[in-house]
C-alpha cells in the first residue's frame, strides 16, 4: 500500500462514482416524472426513491472529496508540524472517514433496496432509468468498500511508519546514554 497512486485513484474513483450516481438519480427522477404525468406510475414511492439516491449521492460526493483533500494534505511530509501531531491528525481523519464511509454504504444499501422495489412497481418500459440508478448505487457502494479497505491499509502503514520513527528515536536516546560516560 506504499504506492500513493493507487490510494489516490481509489479516492478519485469514489468521488467520481458518487457524482455519476447523482446524475443517474436525476435521470431516474426525470424518467419517473414523465411516467407520473402519463399516469403509468401511481405510487409516490417510485417518484421519491431517485430523490433519496440523489441526496445520498450528493453527501457521498462532497464527503468523499473532502476526505480525499484532507488526507492528501495531511499525507504531505513538507508541512511544518511535528511528526506525531501530523500522524495523529492523519489517523483521526482516516478513522472518521472510514466510519462515515460505512454509513454511506449502509445508506447505499437502503437506497438500492428502495430503487429495486420502485422498479418492480412500474411498467417495464419505464424501469430503465431506475435500474441505471440502482446500478450506480451498487457501483458506488462497491467502490466505497474498496476505498475503506485501502484507507485501513493506509492506517496500518502509517502506524508502522510511526512505530519506526519511535524505534529510531529510542535507539538514538539509548546510544546517547551509552556514549555519555565516555565524553568526560
Amino acid at each position: 500500500m506504499s504506492n500513493p497512486i493507487l490510494w489516490k485513484l481509489a479516492h478519485g474513483l469514489c468521488v467520481t462514482s458518487y457524482a455519476c450516481m447523482f446524475v443517474a438519480s436525476f435521470i431516474a427522477f426525470a424518467g419517473t416524472d414523465i411516467g407520473l404525468k402519463e399516469g403509468f406510475n401511481t405510487s409516490i414511492y417510485i417518484h421519491a426513491a431517485p430523490w433519496g439516491a440523489a441526496a445520498v449521492a450528493m453527501i457521498g460526493t462532497i464527503s468523499s472529496a473532502a476526505l480525499f483533500a484532507k488526507l492528501s494534505e495531511l499525507d504531505d511530509p513538507n508541512q511544518n508540524e511535528t511528526t506525531e501531531k501530523r500522524h495523529l491528525k492523519r489517523q483521526t481523519t482516516a478513522v472518521i472517514g472510514v466510519a462515515f464511509s460505512l454509513c454511506l454504504i449502509i445508506a447505499d444499501i437502503i437506497i438500492a433496496s428502495a430503487l429495486a422495489n420502485a422498479s418492480t412497481m412500474v411498467r417495464h418500459n419505464s424501469t430503465t432509468p431506475l435500474n441505471a440508478d440502482w446500478y450506480m448505487v451498487v457501483v458506488s457502494a462497491i467502490i466505497t468498500g474498496a476505498r475503506i479497505i485501502m484507507d485501513l491499509c493506509k492506517l496500518i502503514e502509517w502506524s508502522k511508519e510511526m512505530h519506526g520513527v519511535h524505534s529510531l528515536l529510542e535507539d538514538v536516546e539509548r546510544n546517547d546514554e551509552i556514549d555519555e560516560p565516555y565524553r568526560d
